[in-house]
């Protein structure tokens, strides 16, 4: 099992290092750079609101079938059939409550053609994830790998064509782009609709949904941390646009770039993790070698970024964006050190959903977002995007820790003294190496090569990678 989710995350991280940054930093930051922070922010608003209540387009049937995949085969075939009809109602809601939202934020009509054509997408979006859902279930991870940046790929094209074309430029808008995206999520549907027939899934058929009012209540604790992860996910930037205006919002969402791409590998883990996890659970085998091989490629990856982006942060910043802004590199530095947590969150986040703690796991992520609004209502008023910034890292390293603590009870597994050590060595003793390092060379680029080296010969000094373990993995891979 180690092989296999070794081999998938080397196929998939490949895949989105080719596909995932070639659309954020160089598609979507030159929508960026033309529109500029003010409309661009506008957009930032109009997308997370359309993400706010995307958990609602499926009543977490999504995670919940994902979960039934990777433990059980039989009924697994009818439960899909079901789900259509739940789609439909679930879109319904979806829409009418982001459009009440939008109007009491005020939200423009002129931008209501922008928003409608997000909301799609979203709805795209989440059936899409369903149907990859259905595909890693019976064990096509290269379908499911392929999918995963399908949407991004002809995004890139349509969007690149109108963005680097002159007689195209004049005509970019955020309801132009809005739309081209929406296009690509349509196109990269039909192929998931293809490749989930040839997953030998039936479609739904009217006879089938007698058994929908028994799945909503299954799926309902589902649907529920879908919508809480997503509140302290994206409330932020609709309170900042609420109280510092769409240029704010504009920063910070260039601050979050870096982010949003960093984290897209984080939920990669997280989605080869479910049904492999789900199998181990299934056999009654231990989970602890896979969960702990994923925290420590994950942690140990993300604090080293987190650290480097940090000291190089005016430098980086001013690379990605037209306008030098101290204060935005500020925002994306501190915004950089959520990425470890969230990356243990959805390690030992996605094993207690294959467990099936999952009301547990709502009480987390409900503490979570009354922690997370409290903190953006305090903080936004005063600091703006950098108190944002702020509270976004406390509530992931909350959740992090909550769901951490919940699996090592869960399982009954104790903490060794020298595990301690290398997370002490690794929070504390990595920054300062890398800082002394980093004060060596007046050439940024010069110092971010040699910070990487240094950061990673550190983790495997202090065991959190290990040649023996990935020399193993490769060996098992070539000989079989």
């Amino acid at each position: 099992m180690k092989r296999t989710f070794f081999v998938n995350l080397v196929f998939v991280v490949l895949l989105n290092l080719l596909i995932k940054p070639l659309w954020a930093l160089g598609v979507e930051r030159g929508v960026q750079n033309t529109l500029g922070f003010g409309d661009y922010g506008a957009y930032y608003a109009l997308l997370n609101l359309s993400f706010l209540f995307a958990g609602l387009l499926d009543f977490g049937i999504q995670a919940y079938t994902s979960r039934l995949a990777s433990r059980e085969e039989a009924g697994l075939d009818h439960l899909f059939s079901q789900v259509l009809v739940l789609k439909i109602i679930g879109f319904v809601i979806y829409a009418v409550l982001s459009w009440v939202l939008a109007m009491s934020l005020g939200i423009p009509s002129a931008q209501w053609i922008c928003l409608a054509f997000l909301l799609v997408s979203q709805a795209c979006a989440q059936f899409i994830l369903f149907l990859r859902s259905g595909i890693a279930g019976k064990g096509n991870y290269r379908w499911d790998s392929l999918l995963s940046v399908s949407d991004k790929a002809f995004m890139i094209l349509f969007v690149a064509a109108v963005l680097y074309l002159p007689s195209l430029k004049s005509y970019l808008n955020i309801t132009v782009f809005a739309f081209l995206q929406c296009l690509a999520y349509v196109i990269t549907l039909i192929i998931s609709l293809i490749l989930f027939r040839l997953s030998k899934i039936p479609m739904p058929r009217p006879q089938d949904f007698s058994g929908v009012k028994e799945l909503v209540p299954k799926a309902f604790p589902y649907a529920l941390i879908g919508l809480l992860m997503t509140i302290y996910f994206r409330a932020d930037t609709l309170m900042i646009r609420s109280f510092c205006g769409n240029k704010e919002n504009g920063i910070y969402a260039a601050a979050y770039r870096l982010l949003d791409i960093l984290n897209m590998f984080s939920y990669l883990f997280a989605a080869l993790l479910l049904p492999m996890f789900g199998k181990l659970l299934r056999k009654r085998e231990s989970v602890r070698q896979l969960s702990s091989l994923a925290a420590r490629l994950l942690f140990g990856a993300t604090w080293l970024i987190a650290c480097i982006v940090f000291m190089e942060r005016d430098a980086i910043f001013s690379l990605l964006y037209k306008t030098p802004n101290d204060y935005g590199a500020d925002v994306m530095g501190f915004l950089l050190f959520s990425l470890p947590f969230v990356g243990v969150l959805y390690v030992y986040g996605t094993l207690l959903t294959a467990e099936g703690d999952i009301w547990h796991m709502n009480k987390m992520v409900g503490s979570a977002v009354a922690l997370n609004l409290v903190g953006n209502y305090l903080f936004i008023q005063h600091y703006g995007a950098l108190g944002a910034a702020f509270v976004a890292v406390c509530t992931h390293a909350f959740v992090a820790v909550m769901n951490f603590n919940r699996s090592f009870t869960k399982f009954n597994w104790g903490i060794k003294w020298t595990a301690s050590l290398r997370v002490f060595s690794l929070v504390i003793l990595m920054p300062v190496g890398l800082y002394l390092v980093d004060q060596l060379f007046d050439n940024y680029v010069l110092a971010l090569l040699m910070m990487a080296i240094a950061g990673v010969s550190f983790l495997f000094v202090m065991r959190w990678w290990r040649f023996a373990e990935l020399k193993d993995l490769v060996l098992e891979k070539i000989k079989n």
